[in-house]
């Protein structure tokens, strides 16, 4: 069960990376509580063993081999079900967030997709060379849109990309070579929140939109929505 809520807690802190200080803090306080009442509950133990004449450390060995599992298990079980319900209240209060603002949340995507797709025509009627992919990001707080390119690993990638990114490449390119990626960046680093960012990704040569690839879909955890996939 420790190893479930462990599991469940690294997929909670990536999935939403914004609140993954507070999860883990969370995590650290349920399970550093059981081992403190574990803790005073063994020295009870070894206290009383002490004074049957069974020995200290008898007494401590006993009561922490009889009640670890069990005390880990429950806390781990109500830890289970407290990150559960607390996944569930985040998810739905994303949602309701963008259903109750639906057509800014259309106008944002489109406005996204125009720009991403527009930026691949200026682009793609340059002559040399050209890079293959070009990214949209909007920040819907503010409005600004950050644009970046494919075949560009820029020298000042934003911290949270750094946490966030793969350690090795899933691809035949480097992690922060994308459009997208440097498009998220540029916002970043200029003071945006990731989970205020529409991003949208195109082609150069087709100006069809292109899913993000299996790096990108790792780094850029925490995006509000990509509209190109």
């Amino acid at each position: 069960m420790l190893f479930v809520a462990t599991v469940l807690t690294l997929e909670f802190s990536l999935a939403f990376p914004i609140a993954a200080g507070a999860i883990w803090a969370g995590y650290a306080l349920t399970f550093g509580l059981t081992a403190v009442s574990l803790g005073a509950g063994a020295a009870i133990a070894c206290y009383r063993s002490s004074r049957q004449g069974k020995g200290f450390w008898n007494g401590f060995g006993e009561y922490i081999h009889d009640n670890w599992a069990q005390e880990a298990a429950i806390t781990s079980a109500l830890y289970i079900v407290s990150i559960g319900i607390s996944l569930t209240k985040y998810a739905i209060a994303n949602a309701v967030s963008k259903s109750g603002n639906s057509k800014a949340f259309n106008e944002a995507i489109e406005i996204s997709k125009n720009a991403a797709i527009e930026r691949a025509k200026t682009l793609k009627s340059l002559t040399g060379k050209k890079p293959t992919m070009t990214a949209a990001a909007l920040d819907i707080k503010t409005g600004q849109i950050y644009f970046g390119d494919s075949g560009v690993v820029s020298e000042n990638i934003n911290v949270i990309l750094i946490e966030q990114m793969p350690k090795t490449s899933m691809t035949n390119w480097a992690v922060a070579n994308c459009a997208e990626f440097n498009a998220v960046n540029n916002a970043l680093n200029a003071g945006a929140r990731i989970n205020n960012l529409v991003v949208t990704t195109v082609r150069v040569k087709t100006l069809a939109m292109e899913r993000m690839c299996a790096n990108c879909s790792i780094s850029l955890k925490g995006v509000l929505f990509t509209v190109s996939g």
